[in-house]
């Protein structure tokens, strides 16, 4: 195969992530076999910084180039003032993990029209398939009711956007094993965290076609 081929080969699959929302996953698999590595930026809060986006750039292999721009603080609000700095490795995945601080810093009705002013912000500057995070319930009480309430709206984005449900497997694995430490009811634990990592590799997965 000519150097130009797997040029114009690798620049057909970027092209093709982009229009995630019209194509079918399985029309992306034989496109992606040919690419060497697929940009992906994560943007998020503290969840992500502590983590390291969640060793996501260990779990995805070689095949992926992970962007970790997760600040600590952040808010969805906050991240539409700093979109470039997501957008610095022309990223054909964005995963966005927002919410947890938001449902401390102002009320959640303001969440939706918050988050869709992103989506639609990024929209314009990317044509990057976003990865719409579903938050992990806290075990504290006030921030547990809050995530709880915004997830019904990021669940709603499944129509338009992959969504990566962390929510589910938490409530289902919860009362079995310790998800978050005692002395810190936000932030999850190993155990937490290793759930995270392999529910964006399954979405990841699903929106490339490739087997991770």
């Amino acid at each position: 195969m000519s150097r130009l081929r797997v040029f114009l080969g690798c620049n057909l699959v970027l092209f093709c992530l982009g229009c995630y929302s019209q194509k079918k996953e399985s029309d992306l698999t034989a496109l992606l076999s040919l690419a060497t590595s697929i940009p992906v930026s994560v943007i998020g809060d503290s969840l992500c910084e502590r983590s390291q986006a969640f060793d996501l750039a260990d779990g995805l292999g070689s095949g992926f180039q992970v962007l970790n721009v997760c600040i600590t603080g952040s808010t969805v609000p906050d991240w539409s003032q700093k979109l470039d700095t997501a957008l610095t490795n022309a990223p054909r995945i964005i995963i966005i993990e927002l919410g947890t601080n938001d449902v401390s810093s102002y009320p959640t009705d303001q969440f939706p029209g918050n988050y869709d002013r992103l989506i639609s912000d990024l929209s314009i500057r990317t044509n990057a398939v976003l990865l719409i995070t579903v938050l992990p319930p806290p075990t504290d009480p006030g921030f547990r009711t809050g995530v709880l309430t915004i997830n019904k709206y990021l669940k709603g984005l499944s129509a338009s956007h992959p969504i990566a449900d962390m929510e589910t497997p938490f409530l289902q694995q919860e009362n079995g094993i310790h998800l978050y430490p005692l002395s810190d009811p936000i932030h999850p634990d190993p155990a937490g965290i290793a759930i995270m990592k392999s529910v964006y590799i399954q979405a990841i997965g699903r929106i490339t076609g490739l087997p991770l």
